[in-house]
């Protein structure tokens, strides 16, 4: 396979729609977020998830996190709690994946799962893209299952070069995954700590009014 490398800082107009036009029928590809570069197609593309799970060698029941344009367009995915929405509009878009009941129509992004990992980058050409894909996007972070994740163009088209259709660079020396953390319980749960520091979630939830 030939893999297209472009800028995503520079992706725009037909550059942009082909890159969105491709995910829609089932193309993967490579890009930087505001943590580490991610892997992802279109949420709803049952092509781009398998080849998604085979290229990483992901098990096959871990779902795929989802990437969404803004936290309106969050909404109708996900029951977000009043902790869920306080952290999500303090800390998105950023580093912080949130783990949430299911609603309907994001079942029909995440397989059918009753739970899903949902969050909105901080890297606004990346909103841009989701935006313009119109589905949020299947992502998770650009490494083989059991490796580091790449932290860079170089690193990623080291490992995915010739596996994906697209590579979009831009953006080195991210500083690390993010925090997930689950609010689908009694109280919010710490799944993985990452770039956010959690206790400062935590905390900012704890001052907040109830």
């Amino acid at each position: 396979m030939k893999t297209e490398k472009l800028e995503l800082r520079s992706l725009s107009g037909a550059d942009l729609e082909r890159v969105c036009a491709g995910r829609r029928a089932g193309a993967v590809a490579v890009f930087p977020t505001d943590t580490v570069y991610g892997i992802g197609a279109a949420s709803d593309s049952e092509e781009g998830l398998r080849k998604i799970y085979s290229l990483k060698g992901r098990a096959a029941d871990k779902p795929l996190p989802l990437l969404s344009s803004s936290l309106e367009a969050s909404l109708p995915l996900a029951r977000f709690t009043h902790d869920a929405g306080m952290a999500a509009m303090k800390f998105w878009p950023g580093a912080l994946t949130v783990v949430l009941k299911t609603l309907p129509p994001g079942r029909a992004f995440c397989r059918g799962a009753d739970t899903m990992g949902l969050r909105v980058p901080a890297l606004g050409e990346l909103r841009n893209l989701v935006n313009v894909l119109g589905r949020p996007l299947a992502a998770t972070s650009a490494n083989i299952s059991g490796k580091p994740s790449a932290c860079n163009g170089a690193e990623a088209c080291g490992v995915f070069d010739g596996l994906v259709d697209f590579i979009l660079t831009g953006g080195d020396a991210l500083p690390g995954d993010s925090t997930v953390m689950d609010f689908t319980g009694a109280e919010p749960a710490v799944l993985r700590e990452g770039s956010l520091p959690s206790a400062v979630v935590l905390s900012y939830l704890k001052a907040s009014p109830k």
